[in-house]
């Protein structure tokens, strides 16, 4: 029979993977704005890299609400397992 804490357990592991790939995405959508704030900063009469950077920076602040969002359920997993109080 299936426990309460394996289920619970078994959604943690899931949430940790989340946001292992959460914390990878912004890594890399940080270095590419780097590249971008770095053209920006050599050529900005280019139109194309402030709407790259643009979209960018919008993306990269749904990746942190994101993170945030995931962070926040694991806490709370992790309590109802009896852990962190």
């Amino acid at each position: 029979m299936v426990n309460d804490k394996d289920i619970i357990r078994e959604k943690l592991k899931i949430e940790l993977e989340k946001l292992k790939m959460t914390v990878t995405i912004a890594i890399l959508l940080t270095g590419g704005l780097v590249g971008v704030l770095y053209k920006l900063y050599r050529n900005m009469e280019i139109p194309l890299n402030i709407v790259l950077f643009s979209i960018g920076i919008v993306s990269e602040i749904i990746c942190m609400w994101y993170l945030i969002t995931v962070n926040k359920n694991i806490k709370k997993l992790i309590k109802e397992m009896g852990g962190a109080k």
